[in-house]
């Protein structure tokens, strides 16, 4: 039986370690998943998991031809210096994933969604995704001479996509710096309201760019403040202000909730929209 608890005192092959039997191993097991815990050093060789929603973080792990299937994942799950080889995931939903030196090879992945997501030093190689929604893509620099993806020495991005193909894929409101793509088979892929400022690739895929990533969230945000508020109330009217100021170059300042905290805007108001307005932001690489 496979249980977290074995798993926070096993090392290596955890087939060998728990004495499992050959072939698949289904770990679909709910409450075990959903458990907030670090498991380290740790090989899984043809696991199944489906259906869970993931609380469990995997550190310097080895995953090889493993099945993942209808995932529910929150920040948690592609911990840092893991490896996935030949792994699927299907019908996959994550938010807030990072990834740090985590390299994929072989991987499939079908009918993923998968929301403001930050690697750093992360490969994919040989990896195809199909039928997939990225939104709100962000490769992370961090400044720590130890924190680097052997298998991307010489490259100067953070994320690299090294001879993968994308088969309907859709991107939306992602930054592609420091984003490479090498050696990529594009078929019905579209990108929309993305910045590719600082990309680098072999082949121009994408169409011009009606917004970028940031402009098109402000457009959402003030269509939830117009809808919990009303066009004529405070709110939303310091908002559209700031909205026309950003977007005609008169401020260059991020900080838009600065407008629904000032004696302008009544406590009422941004109290109605602040719940949302944060699970607004929580889906973007901000």
């Amino acid at each position: 039986m496979v249980t977290v608890d074995s798993l926070l005192t096993a090392r290596g092959d955890v087939r060998q370690a728990l004495r499992l039997p050959d072939g698949p191993v289904d770990w679909s097991d709910r409450q075990q998943w959903s458990r907030l815990e670090v498991l380290r050093d740790l090989r899984f060789d043809d696991f199944r998991v489906s259906e869970v929603d993931v609380g469990l973080n995997f550190v310097s792990c080895r995953f090889a031809d493993c099945l993942f299937k209808g995932l529910r994942v929150d920040n948690h799950f592609w911990g840092a210096v893991d490896t996935w080889e030949r792994c699927v995931f299907e019908k996959c939903d994550m938010t807030g994933m990072i990834a740090p030196m985590n390299s994929f090879r072989g991987c499939r992945f079908d009918r993923l969604m998968l929301r403001n997501f930050k690697p750093h030093q992360t490969l994919f190689s040989g990896t195809e995704f199909a039928n997939c929604t990225i939104e709100g893509l962000r490769a992370q620099t961090i400044r720590n001479s130890q924190m680097v993806n052997s298998e991307m020495t010489g490259s100067s991005g953070q994320l690299l996509f090294r001879e993968c193909s994308f088969v309907a894929v859709n991107f939306r409101q992602c930054y592609f710096q420091d984003v490479i793509f090498e050696r990529c088979i594009w078929d019905k892929t579209s990108a929309h309201d993305c910045s590719f400022d600082g990309v680098i690739s072999d082949t121009t895929w994408w169409q011009a760019q009606r917004l970028d990533p940031f402009t098109a969230f402000l457009g959402k945000a003030l269509a939830l403040i117009r809808q919990r508020c009303g066009p004529e109330s405070a709110a939303h009217k310091e908002f559209e202000n700031y909205v026309v100021d950003y977007g005609s170059g008169r401020t260059d300042n991020r900080d838009f909730s600065a407008c629904l905290y000032n004696n302008r805007v009544p406590y009422a108001e941004t109290q109605k929209v602040i719940k949302e307005l944060r699970k607004l932001v929580a889906l973007h690489p901000f």
